[in-house]
């Protein structure tokens, strides 16, 4: 079993802060009833009662202002129930549909996991201790087995979601095994033949999409784009995968984006719901469930939140393509693929801030993957989530397979280029074993019946490292596209950690993951 090291920097705390002077307001509870929504086409006209007396508006203003400026412990204590209901009653006031059906989304689950194997699994998956708060056990009866409940309403536990039968031992599904394994029989020349494999470079590149990512290091009048590499490293990548037997699908084969849509076609007002979904166990959000006094002033105080407004403001538009609409295609292309393994190809970072593009001598010389996992506090708000987490914890071959596969790459990169197994993480993520980290992230945890990576193959502002993959010394011309040595030498040590990994079934299974050794900065 693999014991979990603490490598996470806490959880993120809201940058709201108290405000000295600030009043709980209580607004007039004979305020009319809230209105049914249709299709915004503005906020300001849609959510805002042209009727409402000012003093009513001002009052809902600082009620909203005082959930964003004041800690959540600050906020009267409510009955989970009570919230839930609150929660629903404000999606709904704003349009936000109820999710489908989850139960016929988990058939295929039933009897793959003990609840020992879950518990051992689960502080990789919950380092906060969120899941048991939508989560209950049910034991095994004499003709019953035991069921893992789970449910929509955080900590009150009435609503029931889904629910997924146990077994008296892991029984993960074997379709990626066997697959892996049928690959033993294949030559050496062609190790890979009968394998599918997905790449995703992450990012965009050219000279659009950069100073809008903001994935970029310039040094004097040398810039280098993370989007660029990425794209470089998948090319080279998939040449060298298909020479070796592979199926290989490229998810971006050009500095554009993966999906077709434009920005001027998004629905702001669908992404915003969605959002909105989403920011259910915000502490803003929660904010304003608790402090209000009845559902009109509620409503009101919503309709007059600085955060409700913002989901759906113009300045959204590139936060939604990049961060949701476009993360979303490369996911549904990748499982369209129906993948055996898959790597997220990125480069890392060790910056100030977001807006700092400097080259840092100090930056990290190591190398890391990321597998499933790490959902923290306020992250299983929504269906998708919990059945995400819950496929990953019960059906666990994958997941082995995957913490299997970043080892095999990250060892590669570390013996192949001179790079440390990185163990300390800067945000927030739990440390399998050195060098490999669950967290949860659109494709980690969209992914859950592949060997997956997600690879941050080395920090490229690192000042050695930007000089060596900028430099033309060295460097090879590999059809028509010029390659800096180091990007050749990074697809060297890709390239030989598949395959490592595939041939590690040609005798006999990979070994489960062993217990890391201690981490002194834990």
């Amino acid at each position: 079993m693999v014991t979990p090291i603490a490598a996470r920097a806490g959880a993120v705390p809201d940058a709201a802060r108290r405000e000295e002077g600030l009043l709980k307001i209580a607004l007039a509870s004979k305020q009319a009833k809230p209105r049914a929504v249709s299709p915004p086409t503005a906020w300001s006209k849609l959510y805002v009662p042209a009727a409402a007396p000012s003093s009513t508006v001002r009052m809902a203003r600082e009620l909203a202002t005082l959930a964003a400026t004041t800690e959540l412990d600050d906020a009267p204590e409510l009955n989970p129930g009570e919230i839930h209901r609150r929660t629903r009653l404000v999606l709904e006031h704003f349009g936000v549909t109820p999710e489908p059906p989850s139960q016929p989304l988990v058939a295929d689950l039933h009897g793959r996991q003990s609840a020992a194997g879950l518990n051992a699994r689960l502080p990789f998956f919950d380092p906060d201790g969120e899941f048991w708060r939508y989560a209950t056990l049910v034991p095994a009866e004499s003709t019953t087995a035991a069921k893992l409940r789970v449910y929509k309403d955080r900590d009150s536990k009435q609503d029931l979601d889904f629910e997924v039968q146990l077994s008296d031992g892991p029984k993960p599904a074997e379709t990626l095994r066997a697959r892996l394994l049928a690959a033993k029989t294949n030559s050496n020349a062609k190790p890979l033949t009968g394998l599918r494999i997905a790449l995703d470079a992450g990012h965009m590149g050219g000279k659009m999409w950069p100073p809008r990512t903001g994935k970029f290091i310039r040094d004097g009048k040398t810039t280098l784009n993370e989007g660029d590499l990425n794209l470089q490293t998948s090319s080279l990548l998939a040449k060298r995968l298909r020479a070796l037997g592979a199926e290989v699908l490229e998810t971006r084969t050009s500095h554009d984006l993966v999906t077709p849509k434009q920005l001027e076609e998004l629905d702001l007002v669908a992404l915003g719901r969605a959002d909105l979904r989403n920011r259910t166990t915000d502490r803003w959000f929660q904010g304003i469930v608790r402090r209000a006094e009845n559902d009109a002033q509620l409503i009101a105080a919503f309709e007059e939140s600085p955060q409700m407004k913002a989901l759906f403001d113009e300045s959204q538009r590139d936060n939604y393509l990049m961060g949701a609409v476009d993360l979303d295609a490369r996911g549904k292309r990748l499982l369209a693929f129906r993948p055996d393994i898959a790597l997220v190809l990125h480069y890392d970072v060790r910056i100030r801030s977001n807006t700092d593009h400097r080259i840092n001598p100090t930056a990290p010389n190591a190398t890391k993957s990321y597998v499933a996992g790490g959902f923290l506090e306020g992250e299983l708000a929504r269906s998708e989530d919990r059945i995400q987490i819950v496929r990953h914890l019960v059906d666990s071959g994958p997941w082995d397979a995957s913490v299997q596969l970043s080892r095999s790459i990250t060892g590669g990169l570390s013996a192949g280029l001179g790079l440390e197994r990185e163990t300390v993480h800067t945000s927030v993520a739990t440390l399998v074993e050195p060098a490999v980290f669950a967290r949860n992230l659109h494709l980690t945890r969209a992914l859950s019946e592949v060997a997956f990576a997600y690879v941050e193959a080395l920090y490229y502002n690192r000042t050695s490292e930007f000089r060596a993959l900028t430099s033309t010394r060295g460097s090879q011309v590999i059809d028509g596209v010029r390659y800096a040595k180091r990007a050749v030498q990074v697809v060297d040590a890709l390239e030989a950690g598949v395959v490592n990994f595939v041939k590690q079934y040609r005798d006999e299974p990979p070994p489960t993951p062993a217990t890391p050794v201690a981490d002194d900065n834990s």
